[in-house]
Formats: structure tokens, C-alpha cells, sequence
């Protein structure tokens, strides 16, 4: 019940909109810990109250902490509020629930928030999860406003899925870019080790932040590329790359191996895509997915499983 209360509060943070800029929390997040369900905050040398700051009487309970906190160079004031699970012991991140919020009073929208999430299910795999938000008046520039990641695995079938999940927004709390990232690995037979592998990366706005002009930048794909082995995109453009990787032994005992790889630039009428698909191999590195891939803007190339 504590997980489902604090998910629905942190649902409703995120709806609001963006006021004045800052920097993130106004204190580092993380510094305290929790014996037996009861939190202590800790800011060196045992130190209960952050260098700076004017510290009220701390509200507590099983698993709960909540205080004001004043700035003394510029008088803002934060309710900061801390919530894991009853009787919990351990530092927040060892912990299975961890949610750490400051609030800045005065009616001014926002909320830095950072949330995690450590789940084990006999028989069911484990769940990770962990959640910032830096929203209105804790905007930190250079780093997005909504940051989320997600991971799923079950060492009994050798399936592992992720998904990582970013936005920035404007002072109207509108979205100005996106980050999305899905993974999916899964083990078909650990005796042959075939395997398949999905990657899916998408971007948008400010989360893009690169462009390619296809008449002079390297192709994007290996020759015999569908419709062709290249494409353009703007700095903003809302543009995504899938690749699928798999190795599977066939009857006659050999493995076969196939990969694919397509673009697709969806701020263009019609939507651009260009496609490549290989019989023979899954990238064209060793141990990785995928063809001539572009870290930046899409991060790391995927590693087959």
C-alpha cells in the first residue's frame, strides 16, 4: 500500500506545470538512511541539517520523514519528505521502495523527485525501477525535466527488458524533447545459445539535438539498403532506429543468424523510412548489433545477448 500511495502522488507531481528555473534538488538527494524504519539524514560528520540551510522539527513515522528546509541566502523554503517501506533497513539504495521529494512553498509549481523501486518475485523475475523528476522550479539546465528507467529480467527463461524514458519541457511545462529507449533480450536455447535481440531508439526536439544531410554524411546502412542506405533529419526531428538481432540452430545443426536495422524520420510528409536486412549476420561488430551505428543520438550500440 505505501508503493501505491507514493506512485500515485509521484503521478501527480508530474502533472505540474514548470515555474521558475533552479537546479535540481536543493540539497543532493540520498543523504540518509533508514534502522528498523526509522530514517535519519545525514549530511557528514553526522550532521542532520545541510550546510546552509535552517532545518525544522522533522515530522516522522515507520518508514516516514518530513521537514521544512529553509535557504538562508535566499529564504526559499522546502517541505522535504522521504517515504520507504515499514520497518525498512538500509541505505536508500539497497532499499525495495525509496521516494525523496522537496516541495518549494510559496505557490511556486515544481518538484524535484527521485523514486526507486527493487522488486524480486520467486518464479516471476525481478523488477527495477527508478524515477527523477526535476520539474518547474528545479529545471536543471542540461538534464531532463522526466527521467525513467525500467528493467524486467528472469534468470529461469534468460529474458531481460528495459525501457528508459526522458522529456524535457519549457516554462508552460510543454514538451520541447523526448528520449525514448526499449531493449529486449531473450535466451531461445541456452544448450545452442540462440538468442534474439530487439532494440528500439527513439528521439525528438532537444533530446535529438543532431542532423545528417544524406548527399554528403556516410550512409546510415550497408549497400542494398531499402529504398536506399541513407537519410536526412533535422536537429529536431523526431527520428527512431529499430534493430533486431537473432541466432537460432535449425535442424540440420548449423546456426543461422539474422539482423535487421531500419530508420525512420517521422517529422517528414510521408514518413521517411530505409531498411536493411542481413541472413548472414547481426551487425557489423563482433559481439554487437547493428550497421555503422550512431551513438550520438542514439546511445550505445546494442551488445547481442
Amino acid at each position: 500500500m505505501r508503493k501505491a500511495n507514493q506512485l500515485l502522488i509521484l503521478g501527480s507531481a508530474a502533472t505540474l506545470a514548470s515555474g521558475a528555473a533552479l537546479a535540481g534538488p536543493p540539497v543532493p538527494f540520498d543523504q540518509w538512511s533508514v534502522t528498523n524504519g526509522t530514517v535519519t539524514v545525514d549530511y557528514g560528520g553526522g550532521a542532520t541539517c545541510p550546510t546552509g540551510f535552517t532545518c525544522g522539527a522533522a515530522l516522522t513515522g515507520d518508514g516516514f520523514f518530513q521537514r521544512q528546509l529553509t535557504d538562508n541566502a535566499t529564504g526559499a523554503k522546502y517541505f522535504q519528505t522521504i517515504v520507504t517501506d515499514l520497518g525498512a533497513t538500509g541505505s536508500p539504495a539497497s532499499l525495495s521502495f525509496a521516494d525523496e521529494s522537496y516541495v518549494m512553498q510559496g505557490g511556486t509549481t515544481g518538484i524535484a523527485n527521485q523514486q526507486r523501486m527493487d522488486s524480486t518475485t520467486p518464479g516471476q523475475g525481478t523488477l527495477t525501477a527508478t524515477s527523477v523528476l526535476n520539474m518547474g522550479w528545479a529545471h536543471a539546465a542540461g538534464s531532463p525535466d522526466v527521467d525513467i528507467m525500467q528493467t524486467v529480467s528472469d534468470a529461469a527463461t534468460g529474458l531481460t527488458s528495459s525501457m528508459t524514458f526522458k522529456q524535457n519541457r519549457d516554462t508552460n511545462g510543454n514538451a520541447t524533447g523526448t528520449a525514448l529507449d526499449l531493449d529486449q533480450s531473450i535466451v531461445l536455447d541456452a544448450v545452442n545459445n540462440d538468442k534474439q535481440g530487439f532494440v528500439l531508439r527513439k528521439r525528438d526536439g532537444d533530446l535529438n539535438g543532431t542532423s545528417r544531410d544524406a548527399a554528403v554524411d556516410p550512409p546510415l546502412l550497408p549497400a542494398g539498403a531499402t529504398p536506399s542506405d541513407n537519410m536526412s533529419w533535422a536537429a529536431t526531428d523526431n527520428i527512431q532506429v529499430v534493430w533486431i538481432g537473432q541466432a537460432v540452430t535449425t535442424t540440420a545443426g548449423s546456426q543461422d543468424k539474422f539482423g535487421y536495422q531500419g530508420y525512420t524520420n517521422f517529422s517528414v510528409t510521408p514518413n521517411a523510412t530505409i531498411s536493411y536486412f542481413d541472413t548472414a549476420s547481426f551487425g557489423d561488430t563482433p559481439g554487437k548489433g547493428g550497421w555503422n551505428w550512431q551513438t550520438t543520438p542514439f546511445g550505445p550500440q546494442p551488445v547481442f545477448p
